[in-house]
């Protein structure tokens, strides 16, 4: 049995709830299976010397590999942790070539699982075998809106949405019990997250731990509460404090230990706020952090360990005091409502929030004869063996494992390939426009036929290309009167043959398994609307860039940030037929971003496409490009002409017709726009020879006729 856990955090080498449940998985999984741990490189250092050292606290028997973090920049990627991704991605395909481990498991926390997901979902040849998870261990989202404050901006919004892309298209969402899983279903919705396995997660029981069974609560002694743990808005520690103050008796006495956090109101220090609610009250103490070593002689000062938070996963400091037989008083949210068991491990308030905090501390302290019988009856130790038990862990990987082969059918061509019609824009491209459709020739695919629209070029060169280019085996040159990049690919669309259509502008190159490798995507997930890949930038002369500005990896337009910026993809995407056909198409008008708009109008429409992350499209930077002549000094003004595009498709202008749009320009339901008129492509074809050829003999002359009687030159049909 072969496990890979990716982590980034892991114990001894940084903090964090989850680093010491790696730790301790990878520990106690490595007696049956091959465990393999991927961190950041930041513990590279640090794990030579402990080594070196013998330190036990290093896992014998583990691999651990590490992940370069990204730095400032990190070039094409639409955030930092998507760049840490796709670090974590190579990491991987380097360990394990073309065959994964049995279970691949990555944490939900910060979304380090997102491009190994997104090849996962267009069926990546080496994760055939494996099944990939998710532990649930907290979002950055649950984390962000539990401390108070959600930032609206675009790594914000880039980062979040990885953690949910994980959730949804894992092949199983892994949950340590309690009301964890149910709760992810409810904020993110039931369908957006993977089917989910019962399943618990290790926890180190380190050497010399001795449940103390004495130290029960006396009669007449107050009852001694610790709170452990950072003092963060969605720890619930403000909640506590007021809700205890607010008891109207004195047999309890409170000890606050753990960092500050900026979680006050408006960013301010929680802890300075937690000293002015307590107002020096005598009940309330407020101690330093302790080193770990001494954290289980403070929980045996304690006869009950709180844990009042708004939420909470499976929190570690819960799962401490049990291992110290010490009761848990918390909230009912998520883990604790397994960890606090009446009569045996603890007690639950009955919510969250001051009063509720209130009215059960009020029944604690009513209670002081149950929590001195848990504690000598050993009830929250026998509670933490049940839950941590590293025989029942290691057999539930082992059941996990079993049900990675198959899990999901390999991605294949069928034996009847699907033919696919590669779209070729061309306007004075004559010295590059070969090179393109070499690429194309070069194609492991079968299925291929090729339509060069020439937009309107009628230099003498042009003409002599293009007839070069109309004798190759299965390509059409068809011209149309210049109209643009948008209206020549709609064009090459309405004589396309093929079942997929891939737009490919006449100066960029693919690899040569692009087709193969899109349409086996494509042909395996029906529902999906497109693929594409990432991108590798090339410059003038076919070389790749290098450093950080490398190339651009999209996330696909299922992404909410199709509203703010182009993450659905590029041109070059394997399209299914039938989207145009149903009416979708390029705008004509605009002179840049047409392949944003229409992936966010597939997006509207509920028609999402994928990435297949590796660099199979190579896009040429040229100096004189139109995207550096038109679209980047006049970014602000084409994305504006986007939005008023989209709010003029969906308003019904005409008398008696119904709008799609709320007052405020949000879409009111999702329904497809009317089809775009695509002529008959005979009909269009002697149209816009026609039009040309009129156009070309007045400006022109004989020479330009001479030269779109060339261009015009229609072969394969």
């Amino acid at each position: 049995m072969r496990i890979c856990l990716v982590s980034r955090e892991l114990y001894p080498y940084q903090g964090g709830g989850i680093a010491p449940i790696v730790a301790a998985a990878a520990r106690q999984l490595s007696e049956v299976a091959e465990v393999v741990v991927v961190t950041s490189g930041i513990a590279a250092a640090e794990h030579r010397e402990l080594l070196a050292a013998g330190d036990p606290r290093v896992p014998a028997g583990v691999e651990v590999l590490f992940v370069a973090e990204p730095g400032d920049a990190y070039g094409g990627a639409l955030s930092y942790m998507h760049a840490y991704s796709a670090r974590v991605h190579d990491v991987l395909r380097a360990r394990y070539g073309d065959r994964g481990p049995d279970v691949l498991e990555f944490c939900d926390y910060l979304g380090e699982g997102l491009v190994t997901m997104q090849a996962k979902q267009t069926h990546a040849r080496w994760l055939d075998d494996t099944l990939v998870c998710v532990r649930l261990h907290t979002t950055s989202e649950f984390c962000a809106v539990l401390d108070g404050h959600l930032p609206d901006t675009f790594d914000t919004e880039a980062l979040l949405e990885g953690e949910r892309f994980c959730l949804r298209h894992a092949d199983r969402v892994l949950w340590s019990g309690g009301d964890t899983y149910a709760t992810y279903q409810r904020y993110y919705g039931a369908d957006a997250i993977a089917p989910g396995v019962e399943l618990p997660d290790a926890f180190l029981d380190e050497v010399g731990v001795v449940p103390d069974r004495s130290g029960a609560p006396g009669d007449d002694e107050p009852l001694k509460l610790l709170f452990l743990g950072r003092m963060e808005r969605r720890k619930g520690i403000h909640d506590l404090l007021r809700g205890l103050l607010d008891l109207d008796r004195d047999d309890w006495r409170l000890t606050l230990v753990g960092g500050d956090t900026d979680t006050g109101p408006l960013g301010t220090s929680m802890h300075d706020q937690l000293r002015l609610t307590a107002a020096d009250d005598p009940r309330v103490v407020f101690a330093a952090p302790v080193p770990r070593a001494e954290v289980g002689r403070l929980i045996a000062d304690h006869h009950v360990v709180v844990v009042p938070s708004r939420w909470e996963c499976w929190p570690n400091v819960a799962r401490e005091a049990l291992q110290h037989n010490r009761p848990v008083f918390g909230t009912p949210v998520g883990g604790l409502c397994a960890l606090a068991v009446p009569g045996r491990s603890g007690i639950l308030a009955p919510g969250t929030g001051p009063r509720a905090l209130r009215a059960g501390a009020e029944a604690l302290l009513e209670a002081r004869r149950e929590l001195a019988d848990m504690i000598i009856a050993g009830g929250p130790r026998a509670r933490f063996e049940e839950l941590c038990d590293p025989d029942a862990l290691r057999e539930r990987y082992v059941d996990l494992a079993a049900a990675a082969p198959g899990v999901r059918p390999p991605a294949r061509v069928p034996v009847s390939a699907p033919l696919v019609t590669v779209v070729v824009p061309y306007f004075e491209m004559d010295a590059l426009v070969e090179e393109t459709l070499d690429a194309v020739a070069a194609q492991d695919y079968p299925e291929i036929e090729v339509v060069v629209v020439n937009d309107g070029s009628l230099r003498r060169r042009d003409a002599e290309v293009l007839g070069r280019v109309a004798e190759r085996p299965g390509v059409r040159v068809v011209t149309q009167v210049n109209a643009g990049l948008g209206a020549a690919r709609n064009f090459g669309v309405s004589l396309a043959k093929g079942r997929y259509v891939l737009p490919l502008d006449s100066d960029d190159l693919i690899a040569p398994d692009l087709v193969r490798r899109l349409v086996e995507v494509m042909e395996a997930e029906p529902s999906m609307a497109y693929c594409g890949t990432w991108v590798q930038y090339i410059d003038e002369d076919g070389i790749p860039f290098g450093g950080d500005i490398d190339g651009y990896l999209p996330f696909g337009n299922w992404s909410t940030l199709m509203r703010r910026n182009n993450v659905g993809g590029v041109c070059t995407c394997l399209f299914r037929r039938a989207l145009f056909d149903a009416g979708f198409a390029y705008d004509d008008e605009l002179t840049s971003y047409e392949d944003w708009l229409l992936m966010r109008e597939l997006h509207d429409a509920g028609h999402f496409g994928a990435i297949l992350p590796e660099r199979l499209f190579l896009y040429r930077v040229r100096r004189g490009s139109m995207m550096r002549q038109v679209g980047a000094p006049r970014l602000a003004r084409l994305e504006g002409e986007l939005r008023a595009r989209r709010l003029e498709r969906d308003m019904g202008w005409t008398a008696g017709s119904s709008s799609r749009t709320s007052g405020d320009g949000r879409i009111a339901e999702q329904t497809l726009p009317a089809p775009s008129i695509l002529p008959d492509a005979d009909e269009a074809l002697l149209i816009a020879n026609a039009q040309l050829a009129g156009a070309a003999g007045s400006r022109r002359g004989a020479g330009a006729a001479h030269a779109l009687a060339a261009a015009a030159t229609e072969t394969g049909s």
